[in-house]
């Protein structure tokens, strides 16, 4: 199975064929795809959603359009609920998946109401790694400045990246992370940020960062403590993956 990162913008789709003798194309002509988004606007799910809707069309036979659709409530449980219950079965509804659904799903998480060994995965828009981020007020630049003293980080929801990621962190490694979870995306952490609500943020992507708050890493208003993945990824070359900095066998391979 491919690593947590990879499927963090996994699109899901119930097979569906045109009925009789109808083509692709004349079944998608001028028909609408709702694009299922798991966040609130603003955030990074929600930002690749929007672009591939831009695009994705004009890849499909009878270019249709593609129409997205935000459903934050559960932080990705609801969309996927969706996609799996209420959703039409016939092509036209795809959604954009937070990685943590599939291992949700599988440690029993509660609400859960969807089997994801039932979508056809189609893609992933990025192999760009996840990172924990430490707003530059707190003093904290590193994981052994987050073994010293507590860091608040925000997550949104319990069942995502963001909260698993410093729980495991936590557990394994010794930090003090302490996770205020309940925002509705990751758009929404950033401004908490920003407000000093909360120090720093559970995960985000790399290429989220650098699209999104360029000017946060130019100022060093942020610091990435660690990345997951399982190698460095060359414009992170000085910030471990989170792998590297287990204590033992067994714990490496839990990462």
């Amino acid at each position: 199975m491919a690593p947590a990162r990879a499927l963090l913008a996994a699109l899901a789709l119930f097979a569906a064929a045109p009925a009789g003798a109808e083509s692709v194309a004349d079944f998608y002509k001028g028909k609408q795809i709702t694009m299922g988004i798991p966040s609130s606007p603003g955030g990074d799910y929600d930002l690749r959603a929007r672009m591939l809707s831009r695009f994705l069309g004009k890849h499909i036979p009878g270019n249709p359009t593609l129409v997205p659709k935000n459903m934050p409530a559960g932080v990705g449980l609801e969309a996927m609920n969706w996609l799996y219950n209420i959703a039409p079965r016939d092509g036209t509804a795809i959604e954009i998946a937070i990685a943590t659904m599939v291992s949700n799903q599988a440690m029993g998480g509660q609400g859960v109401q969807f089997d994801a060994a039932k979508f056809i995965w189609l893609g992933n828009t990025t192999d760009s790694p996840d990172v924990v981020t430490a707003w530059y007020t707190t003093g904290i630049k590193s994981v052994e400045d987050a073994k010293k003293k507590e860091l608040v980080v925000g997550a949104p929801g319990t069942a995502t990246p963001s909260a698993y990621y410093p729980l495991m962190m936590n557990a394994l490694l010794g930090t003090k992370f302490k996770i205020i979870t309940g925002y509705p995306g990751g758009n929404d952490v950033n401004f908490a940020m920003e407000r000093g609500e909360v120090g720093g943020r559970g995960s985000n992507s790399w290429a989220s960062w650098k699209s999104t708050h360029p000017d946060w890493l130019k100022e060093k208003k942020i610091y990435i403590l660690v990345q997951i993945a399982l190698k460095r990824d060359p414009e992170l070359a000085d910030v471990p993956t989170m792998i590297e900095l287990a204590k033992n066998e067994d714990d490496r391979k839990l990462m």
